[in-house]
This record gives C-alpha cells, structure tokens and sequence, in this order.
C-alpha cells in the first residue's frame, strides 16, 4: 500500500500543479491553452519574455497532463493488483 500512497501524493501533487498552471490563463486545459494562444488573447505582455514563459507553461501542462494518465493506470494496476486473493501458500 505504501507504494499506492505515493502515487496518489505524486497524482496530487501534480494535478495541482496543472491546475495552478490552468487558472493562470483562465484555461479548461493545455489545449485551451494552446487556443487562446493561436487567437492571440494571451500572453498580455507581447514580449519575447510573455511569450517564453507561456510556451514554458503550455509545455509544463502537457507533460503533466501526460504524467497524470500514466500515474492513473499505475494506480489501477496497484488497486488491482491489491484485489487479487493472494496465493495459497504451500
């Protein structure tokens, strides 16, 4: 169980991270991100800085998004793993 435990204090962790990330664009997800980024609504300083750091934020986004689906299969493998009587032992 130990080990589920960290995996959800990883999934939390960074499922915050993304949110705070999110909110910071007024965003639903990387991909509304992205979009309003194409329409030119964000960043609201036009500069090379502006710029870098919502391409900084975008890309931090997207591999927490992408880290969030591997947390969640590894704790469903743990969860069943978990379920499954164990052995008889011999």
């Amino acid at each position: 169980m130990d080990e589920l435990f960290k995996a959800l204090s990883e999934y939390f962790g960074l499922k915050r991270r993304l949110e705070d990330i999110l909110k910071a664009y007024s965003a639903e997800s990387p991909e509304d991100i992205e979009r309003k980024l194409r329409r030119g609504e964000i960043p609201e300083r036009k500069t090379f800085e502006g710029y870098r750091k919502v391409y900084e934020d975008l890309a931090d986004a997207i591999s927490i998004q992408h880290e969030l689906a591997l947390l969640e299969r590894r704790m469903e493998r743990l969860l069943e793993a978990k379920a499954r009587p164990a052995p008889p032992k011999q």
